[in-house]
């Protein structure tokens, strides 16, 4: 098991190092085999470095430096032989233009040949290898408690549904039994992938749980709306069920594989950026009457120019004393619609939770009330008065 989390701790660099040895043993036995004698090292170094350039360029072209699993799927075997093929074809064209003395054409096609088979048979040897040993060291009490086989349902039937049931079906039959998937698109109703049935849309998928004692479901959709995205989480949670998503597209391309980079919901994947708001103000640069300072940007001048936060307001108040004071001078105060940042309210000072702090914010509030009556009394200029300010904001009464 130790080897086994060793070459998935370092699984890249493994399979890049044994990629330029297999690179190198090739074009050496090839030069072996036309009887090619070496008389200037230097030459031959470099000429056996472009080569081995021009080859790992092409193999990360094709990307092939993923995830081990996927190199049991056949289209990454014929992704290794074109990659291999056009290496072959630029080293013929790079060797004719520096005129190489020892890979030339014959070299450089015998060696193509050497270095595609290899690439090949030993990926599949060693999927084989690592799938074995990691069966082969089975906890002791294996025999008496088998392995719990966990229904699985997956959301979406697209590229990112396909690679977990290739994976689940290369590696993870024991772990996990693909009950069906779902997806909103009514024409892949019925449909299958690779023998998994699309089962229904959304809406079904609290009966879907039910009926096939699912256990766990993966979120499989990466290009949708956060709004779509949130509804589909929120359904899922209303089944108890534990539910994981798919990153988006580019963190998998850093990180490497589907199965390595499915995670828990977490609270980013709730937050609702493409909300319109009312009247579409949430997607919009307009004026308010203030903002937090939170996160406030304002010019030195004005900000010495009207005195700065008013420090009888300690916590409470002070960043919409400021704006108000900003909107006399006749200012405006712009929310910035295109700015995006994680606020953690409270995290380093903590919440209104005790008598004293409950004293000093009822006390600072008292404070605002009495040092800005005017604004209070007419309400504010950016908020429709037909609201009611005793209830959430933007509702009706």
């Amino acid at each position: 098991m130790k080897i086994i989390n060793l070459a998935k701790k370092y699984r890249h660099l493994a399979l890049v190092l044994i990629d330029v040895i297999v690179v190198i043993g090739s074009y050496v036995t090839s030069l072996l085999f036309l009887n090619t004698q070496i008389t200037d090292l230097l030459e031959f170094t470099k000429e056996m470095c472009i080569a081995v350039l021009v080859y790992e360029v092409f193999l990360n072209v094709f990307q092939m430096y993923r995830d081990m699993i996927r190199y049991e799927i056949g289209e990454d075997y014929i992704k290794y032989l074109i990659s291999g093929f056009l290496s072959t074809i630029l080293m013929i064209v790079i060797s004719n233009m520096l005129k190489f003395d020892y890979f030339g054409a014959r070299i450089n096609i015998l060696s193509g040949i050497f270095i595609s088979g290899i690439f090949v048979l030993y990926r599949i040897a060693g999927r084989s290898i690592l799938s074995r040993m990691s069966n082969v060291k089975r906890p002791k009490n294996a025999e008496k408690e088998p392995n719990k086989i966990e229904n699985l349902l997956i959301i979406g039937a697209g590229m990112g549904a396909k690679e977990i049931i290739l994976a689940v079906n290369n590696t993870m039959k024991d772990k996990y039994n693909i009950v069906g998937m779902i997806d909103d698109n009514k024409n892949k109703l019925n449909k299958s992938i690779l023998g998994v049935k699309v089962l229904g849309t959304r809406y079904d998928i609290p009966d879907i749980v039910k009926e096939k004692n699912v256990n766990i479901i993966y979120l499989a959709i990466d290009n949708i709306t956060q709004r779509s995205r949130k509804n589909i989480i929120e359904i899922c949670q209303t089944t108890g069920v534990r539910t994981r998503v798919l990153p988006s597209t580019e963190e998998m391309m850093k990180k490497g594989g589907v199965m390595n980079n499915l995670r828990d919901v977490e609270i980013e994947d709730l937050l609702r950026r493409d909300d319109y708001g009312y009247m579409v103000r949430a997607q919009i640069s307009c004026n308010y009457s203030a903002v937090t300072a939170a996160c406030m940007i304002t010019k030195k001048e004005l900000f010495e120019q009207v005195g700065g936060f008013d420090e009888q307001f300690v916590v409470a108040c002070n960043d919409v004393d400021y704006c108000l004071k900003v909107r006399e001078t006749g200012k405006w105060v712009v929310f910035n619609a295109f700015s995006e940042w994680y606020h953690y309210e409270s995290k380093s000072r903590g919440y209104e939770d005790t008598p004293e702090k409950l004293k000093r914010f009822e006390g600072e509030v008292a404070k605002f009330q009495k040092k800005w009556p005017e604004i209070l009394e007419k309400g504010d200029p950016f908020y429709n008065p037909n609201f009611p300010i005793d209830k959430a904001p933007f509702t009706l009464g």
